[in-house]
């Protein structure tokens, strides 16, 4: 007797076969009808499918084998698989290979028949095979016959292996903290519910049909509802939104909506995640909390020690030794960003606590930018660069003076950190889907492709070398958004190399 030896591709041989979750499972009269009438047709007192895991072969079905499987080492099936088609032994006893082999002999097995069980992968997962107590060999039409009653067990299986997966895959979904839902995209109604998300909108299994895609949040407008949709068709990855849901027991909690849209074999679904987001809310609250009460804490302390430090640097203590001047120099600077930082963090939670007051009213935009650039043509030209404005006469926008002049100051101070010396940074203004579109412009290197889902979050910097050598705390452009945001407005940006456009949009005065 030989051992037989191992497929050159064994390793993905039986990632195929544990891919078809049949082993080991309980038998299935389709099976052992298939088997009982192998064996009748081949003429054979036994039939098996025989599947050749790791260590075993098994039997997910047999005809008066008695056994369910054996050992690889003594399996004719382990040979089998190494060969093409059908694989067929007349006399056991005259092939070396299956000599005194303890499985044939226990049985009196003087035959064997096979034809291979081939996964959709090419690999030959086991056999669908015929044995005797009498030498034989098949005819024509029995080796034709047992090779399509093969390609009959492996339709059945590939059937299985689809179930399975589905059920290993709602299982999986099932077990997610998160609401999981999908919807046609057409007709928008529902395709699959996990059960989280079933008994949080409180419908059973016989009201599945029930629902539909505008139930995942019965709080928005259709006119809302139909934009999202409208975006998502569009092309944007996912829409995101916060809101309130309502559970079966009263009981109102914040959530996350994300819907996306994934074309599944040219059949378009709608996939919606709704995540509980009441720990996140908590997060939130303990960080702007402990934010605030070090950003306070700091402040008094960082003024006094800055103004210390210009104190010295001007020289009211005395003339300085050159190289104590240029460590108090540094000092400073560093000092001052500290601050910067601080009163940045200060701002975040003012408008996050709704306690930031806004004074709208109309604003001339010429004014405004001439005020404005006043302030920073002496910053600009130290680096080198020169500060532009463009705006027709006679723009009035409505905005809060203060802030649009914070607005500007972040944006402008943030393209100039990235403008190559020699360059100009342009301050522009016009008129854009009935409101006023500022946008300040610079010839940087542009932002990355990775960064740009994230530009306006909260400490946010690009993991760029001239960001590091240049600095920043990360929350100027957060600060813009929120502060557009407060004044009915919406940022946006265009970025290319050597251009980078920040755009913020806000309302036009009124005619009177």
């Amino acid at each position: 007797m030989l051992t037989p030896p191992l497929s050159p591709y064994e390793a993905q041989r039986l990632d195929e076969l544990k891919d078809y979750f049949i082993l080991n499972t309980a038998s299935e009269p389709m099976f052992d009808s298939i088997v009982g009438l192998a064996a009748a047709l081949c003429g054979t007192s036994f039939a098996a499918i025989s599947l050749v895991d790791r260590d075993q072969q098994w039997f997910k079905a047999q005809h008066g084998l008695g056994i369910t499987g054996s050992s690889r080492d003594v399996s004719v099936c382990a040979h089998a698989i190494l060969e093409p088609g059908i694989f067929e032994v007349p006399d056991t006893d005259e092939d070396v290979r299956f000599v005194d082999n303890p499985l044939l002999d226990g049985a009196a097995i003087r035959y064997y028949g096979g034809a291979p069980l081939t996964g959709r992968d090419g690999n030959v997962l086991g056999m669908l095979c015929v044995l005797d107590q009498t030498p034989r060999k098949l005819t024509p039409v029995q080796r034709t016959t047992l090779a399509q009653l093969s390609s009959v067990v492996m339709a059945l299986f590939e059937t299985g292996r689809q179930d399975a997966r589905r059920q290993w895959f709602g299982a999986l979904v099932d077990s997610l903290q998160d609401d999981v839902m999908v919807f046609d995209a057409d007709s928008l109604q529902c395709l699959h519910v996990s059960q989280n998300a079933m008994q949080r909108l409180g419908y059973s299994e016989a009201e599945l049909g029930k629902i539909l895609a505008t139930d995942v949040s019965p709080s928005l407008t259709a006119e809302v509802f139909n934009d999202y949709m409208r975006r998502l068709e569009a092309g944007p990855q996912e829409v995101v939104y916060e809101e309130e849901r309502t559970l079966p027991n009263g009981d109102a909690v914040p959530v996350e909506v994300r819907w996306q849209r994934i074309n599944t074999n040219g059949r378009p679904v709608l996939m919606a995640l709704v995540r509980d987001i009441r720990e996140r809310r908590q997060l939130e609250k303990a960080k702007q909390a402990l934010i605030a009460v070090v950003s306070h804490e700091m402040r008094t302390p960082l003024t006094a020690i800055y103004g210390g430090i210009k104190l010295v640097e001007s020289g009211s203590c005395g003339a300085l030794p050159p190289a104590v001047a240029a460590m108090i120099g540094m000092a400073g600077k560093n000092t001052e960003h500290l601050l910067d930082i601080v009163n940045d963090m200060l701002d975040l939670e003012k408008i996050a606590a709704g306690q930031m007051d806004f004074d709208i009213q109309p604003l001339d935009v010429s004014a405004v930018f001439e005020d404005f650039a006043v302030s920073q043509r002496f910053g600009a030209e130290a680096k080198g660069l020169s500060l532009t404005l463009e705006t027709p006469p006679g723009l009035r926008v409505m905005a809060d003076a203060k802030r649009l002049r914070q607005i500007l100051e972040n944006l402008v101070s943030n393209a100039m950190k990235f403008a190559p010396a020699g360059t100009e940074v342009r301050l522009q203004a016009a008129l854009h889907e009935g409101g006023i579109r500022i946008s300040v412009i610079d010839a940087g290197s542009g932002i990355p492709d990775d960064f740009r889902d994230k530009i306006f979050g909260r400490f946010a910097q690009a993991d760029m070398e001239a960001t590091r050598d240049k600095g920043g705390s990360g929350l100027g452009l957060s600060i813009v958004k929120s502060l557009a945001e407060n004044m009915q407005g919406r940022v946006g940006f265009e970025s290319r190399p050597g251009m980078t456009c920040m755009q913020v949009d806000l309302p036009t005065c009124p005619v009177a």
